[in-house]
């Protein structure tokens, strides 16, 4: 749906409901996760750091890091606003305005995502000689829990037969 253009209220209400309850209980559980210290919070720490990034930084890399994550925000809310100033301009929906966006890229077959993993998930298989496999030991693991020399030596056995 354009944001200017019409189609926003195509949407179901009870879509929007569901959003606003959604965004209303992490608002509130964010609230309630800070109430009791907040001369330590810290605005954007959400406690999501799965890679330890931002554990691992020294007081100059943690600046570094926030200063970051402030701008990149602040230049995803200037790209929206400019495609809703084209999309006002132009009287189209920014689709149809820059398709390039949104046909071209690594996110142009996000629709199809479906059918990309029924295709592709048999490649990283134990079965199919590109992951190298112990006996009874699973891909994912192999991929992950493998030294690089022993891999090495798998893809130089494979490559030269």
């Amino acid at each position: 749906p354009s944001v200017l253009n019409g189609g926003l209220e195509t949407v179901p209400p009870l879509a929007w409901a569901s959003l606003v309850l959604a965004t209303g209980i992490l608002e509130v559980w964010r609230m309630l996760s800070i109430a009791g210290k907040s001369n330590s919070f810290e605005p954007g720490d959400l406690g999501f750091d799965p890679l330890n990034f931002y554990g691992m930084a020294d007081a100059a890399e943690r600046r570094s890091l926030q200063l970051k994550e402030i701008n990149n925000g602040r230049l995803a809310m200037v790209a929206i606003a400019v495609f809703a100033g084209q999309e006002f301009l132009a009287d189209s929906s920014i689709v149809n305005i820059a398709p390039q966006f949104f046909t071209a890229g690594p996110l142009a077959n996000v629709g199809n995502i479906g059918d990309a993993i029924a295709q592709y998930s048999g490649l990283l298989s134990c079965e199919s000689g590109i992951v190298y496999c112990s006996e009874g030991q699973g891909a994912i693991d192999a991929m992950m829990g493998g030294s690089s020399a022993e891999t090495a030596e798998y893809l130089q056995e494979v490559l030269s037969d």
